[in-house]
């Protein structure tokens, strides 16, 4: 996904994205969204990468929220790889993510 704004959506778990696969994002603004979720299906304000390999450059990814505190974003047994990206989150990750 290249060049796109995600702002102000609700889900259970990714407010903005939920994948299970390979996946890159390339100047993306995701912002305000909610993964309202709870147990099993909470995590990821703004990106829940469930499998395969996220690659995020220059994103911004802020003000995201799940009530877990993994507002900006949760991971599976997956790999991450953030280059130049902002990410604004103390508690981004869970699971395997490297």
């Amino acid at each position: 996904m290249n060049n796109s704004t995600l702002v102000n959506n609700l889900a259970n778990q990714g407010g903005a994205v939920f994948n299970f696969g390979n996946l890159s994002l390339t100047n993306n603004t995701l912002s305000g969204n909610v993964a309202s979720g709870v147990g099993d299906e909470e995590g990821g304000g703004a990106i829940m990468q469930a499998y395969g390999v996220l690659t995020l450059t220059h994103n911004t990814i802020a003000n995201n929220t799940a009530p877990t505190g993994q507002g900006e974003m949760a991971f599976g047994k997956q790999t991450a790889a953030p280059q130049f990206s902002t990410v604004l989150s103390p508690k981004t990750v869970w699971g395997t993510a490297v």
